[in-house]
């Protein structure tokens, strides 16, 4: 199984014909101050099984951790690959604290296959650097 799409946003859900709605997709995270919490955000996943892979019964994990490899928040849950064709998920994670700037990673793990990373950026915001 492949990880074929990875994105975070402040939102994502499938409508009534499950087209995904993703608004508001970012790489960068910006706080006057630290530790900060950011209420909620939206994992958009796209797996792509391999012939053969369908009707399996699988564990997704999505962890976050900080550039030290700590995790600061996680995810787990059992996905079925109903057919064979490209799975899509939507998760949503609520309450996540960053303690200081820095590079941090979501990871997507399936069963005990590390499938792929996107990176954030969380960065200290400097109001005075906009002002002359």
């Amino acid at each position: 199984m492949e990880l074929t799409n990875l994105l975070v946003a402040d939102y994502a859900a499938f409508d009534t014909s499950r087209k995904i709605n993703i608004i508001g997709a970012f790489r960068k995270i910006s706080s006057r101050e630290f530790p900060f919490l950011y209420p909620q955000m939206y994992l958009f996943i796209e797996l792509n099984p391999a012939l053969g892979e369908y009707g399996e019964t699988r564990k997704l994990r999505i962890r976050l951790v900080d550039e030290d490899g700590k995790e600061i928040a996680h995810v787990a849950t059992p996905i079925t690959l109903v057919r064979q064709e490209p799975y899509y998920t939507i998760v949503g994670i609520s309450n996540i604290e960053f303690s200081h700037p820095g590079r941090h990673e979501f990871r997507v793990i399936l069963d005990k296959d590390h499938k792929g990373s996107l990176p954030i950026e969380v960065e200290a915001w400097d109001a005075s650097a906009g002002e002359s």
